[in-house]
This record gives C-alpha cells, sequence and structure tokens, in this order.
C-alpha cells in the first residue's frame, strides 16, 4: 500500500493511521487504540462536526475517559482532554483506507481564510 498523507495548510502535521478498508471508522480506532481496553474504562464516542471543515463529507469521533477514570490513563495523546487542546479522529469515506487524528492545541494557525485555522482545511490524498 503507497503511503498515505494528509494535506493541510498549516505547520502542524496531524497523524495519519492506516484502517482496513471492509472495517468501519469506528472499528478501526478501537482496534488500533483501544484493544484490550474495558469500554466502560475508555470509550470511543462519534462526534458532530466540532467546527465548519471544507469538505462536508469527514466523519469525527473521539476517545473518553469513562466516569471516574483520570484522562491520563488512557491512551495517550489520542483521548479527549479539552484542559489541554481539542483532539480528535476525523476519516474521509472517499478514502476508505486511512484516517486522521488532529490534535488542535491552543495556538491560532491560519487555514485557507482569515478565520479559519489550519485543521479545517484538511485534505486527504
Amino acid at each position: 500500500m503507497a503511503k498515505a498523507q494528509i494535506i493541510n495548510s498549516g505547520k502542524t502535521k496531524p497523524e495519519l493511521n492506516s484502517k482496513k478498508t471492509d472495517e468501519s471508522f469506528e472499528d478501526a480506532v478501537k482496534r488500533i487504540f483501544l484493544d484490550g481496553v474495558p469500554q466502560n474504562f475508555c470509550y470511543y464516542n462519534s462526534l458532530d462536526a466540532p467546527y465548519k471543515f471544507d469538505n462536508p463529507n469527514f466523519s469525527f469521533g473521539s476517545i473518553f475517559a469513562g466516569t471516574g477514570v483520570q484522562t491520563e490513563q488512557c491512551p495517550a495523546p489520542y483521548t479527549n482532554d479539552t484542559s489541554k487542546g481539542e483532539r480528535f479522529f476525523v476519516y474521509d469515506p472517499s478514502f476508505p483506507d486511512r484516517f486522521g487524528f488532529v490534535f488542535k492545541g491552543s495556538t491560532f494557525v491560519l487555514g485557507t481564510t482569515g478565520s479559519s485555522s489550519w485543521f479545517q482545511s484538511l485534505q486527504f490524498n
């Protein structure tokens, strides 16, 4: 398989992960990041689009810590911890063999418009 990449207009590079074309986005995240982790401890959840993206077809999800579980006890840096910067997984169904992970951070890096941030202009290729 050719190495895939994500293109963005900023200096920050999101992480790209391979997935089996016959598995769902959710199943791929669970297999790669939550294998062997009890679901009530750390779990995956689909998200509505957290921002307006240039690509309206993206799907999103995140890993969350269960009730009474510290974020640091779940897979780092993939577990949602908004106190340290937003993070989420992103999937473009046009590329069924890959998905990305975005750590937004707290620094604004300009995207394709004067008001968008770098991660809103992500493209898979």
